[in-house]
C-alpha cells in the first residue's frame, strides 16, 4: 500500500493550489481527481475576481493554466474516484475502486454537488438532456435553453450559454439569490429572459 505525507482530494482551483504549495514545500503528496483538472471552473462564463487578473478569463481558459501550471511542476493527477476515508493508528486510508493509499494528512477538495432536480416527471428520451453543466454543451448555437435557478451559478451558466443561443431563467420564488453584477448583465443582455414565481413541475418533449 503506498503511503503519501498528504492526500488531496480534488483538483480544482483549491486543490490545485494546495498541490502547488505542497510542492514548493517539498512534501510527498497525492493528488486525486475524478473527473477533470479543474471542476467545476471550467463551466464558468468569466472568473474576474481573482486577484491578479483585473480583466478577467473564461473559465476553459482557467483550467488551462491551472493544467500548466501543475505540468511546469512535474505534479501529477491520479484519476480516480475516493469512495471511502477511515482513520485508524493515527493515519488516513483512502479507498478508491483501483488501489488504497494510507496519509497522515488528507486534504478535501471535492467543491460543491448541484442540487438535483426534486420533481418527478422527466420523460425517458430527456434524461440525457438535462444537465447539471453547462461545459459538454458550449459549442451549441442557436437553440432555446432553459435553466432551473436563481443563483450564480444559473446566471452565470446563462450569460455563457447566451453568446450563441436564447436562454431562459427560470426560478420559483419571487427574488434572485445571485450577485448583482450578474443579475445586472443577464438583464441588459437580449438573449436571456428571467422569469420569476415559476415552478418547473415536468420536462418533456
Amino acid at each position: 500500500m503506498k503511503e503519501y505525507e498528504v492526500a488531496i482530494i480534488g483538483a480544482g482551483p483549491a486543490g490545485v493550489a494546495a498541490a502547488v504549495q505542497l510542492a514548493r514545500y517539498g512534501i510527498d503528496f497525492v493528488l486525486f481527481e475524478k473527473n477533470s483538472v479543474g471542476g467545476l471552473v471550467k463551466n464558468a462564463n468569466m472568473i474576474e475576481n481573482y486577484p491578479g487578473l483585473p480583466d478577467g478569463l473564461s473559465g476553459t481558459r482557467f483550467v488551462d493554466l491551472l493544467k500548466e501550471h501543475l505540468q511546469r511542476l512535474g505534479i501529477e493527477t491520479i484519476k480516480g474516484k475516493i469512495e471511502r476515508v477511515s482513520f485508524a493508528d493515527d493515519r488516513f486510508t483512502l479507498s478508491s475502486a483501483n488501489e488504497n493509499i494510507k496519509a497522515n494528512r488528507v486534504i478535501i477538495a471535492s467543491g460543491t454537488v448541484p442540487i438535483r432536480l426534486d420533481f418527478p416527471v422527466i420523460h425517458d428520451s430527456l434524461t440525457d438532456k438535462v444537465l447539471y453543466e453547462v461545459y459538454s454543451i458550449r459549442g451549441l448555437k442557436d437553440r432555446h435553453i432553459a435553466i432551473i435557478g436563481g443563483g450564480d451559478a444559473a446566471f452565470d451558466y446563462a450569460l455563457n450559454l447566451a453568446r450563441h443561443n436564447n436562454v431562459s431563467i427560470l426560478m420559483r420564488g419571487g427574488k434572485t439569490r445571485c450577485l448583482p453584477l450578474l443579475l445586472e448583465r443577464s438583464e441588459a443582455n437580449d438573449r436571456v429572459q428571467i422569469y420569476y414565481d415559476t415552478t418547473v413541475e415536468s420536462v418533456q418533449e
